[in-house]
């Protein structure tokens, strides 16, 4: 199978995987843009033949399985946007008013969702 084909078979299953080949070595892509998820993991073979066609499908799919195990176990906005705010090391949430912090209104509703952010009494 050529790597077109494989990718192919893999997408048939997890529409969001794709095998593209490096210098060396093999690598998938998961990029689910509505979600903002952009994951890769490799596997360091160097050529196609290597390895039998339905290997790289399973892989491929299960490398697929197991991103979306960790977006359901993170939530539907991830721990990356937890990790990534301000105020994740004080560990308290951050009490915020109107206008307070200049939030995006999208962000401002994550922020809430995640506990990062609370409304003021």
């Amino acid at each position: 199978m050529t790597l077109n084909e494989i990718n192919r078979a893999i997408q048939a299953k997890a529409p969001n995987v794709t095998m593209y080949r490096g210098k060396g070595y093999h690598y998938y892509i998961f990029d689910d843009v509505a979600r903002n998820v952009h994951e890769s993991h490799s596997e360091y073979v160097p050529y196609l033949y290597m390895r039998n066609s339905k290997r790289w499908i399973e892989d491929g799919i299960a490398f697929a399985e197991k991103v979306e195990g960790e977006i359901a176990e993170r939530g539907q906005f991830g721990e990356s946007i937890r990790a990534l705010s301000p105020f994740a090391p004080m560990g308290a949430p951050v009490e915020i008013g109107e206008g307070d912090y200049d939030l995006f209104p999208r962000h401002r509703e994550i922020g809430l969702r995640l506990g990062i952010l609370r409304e003021k009494a």
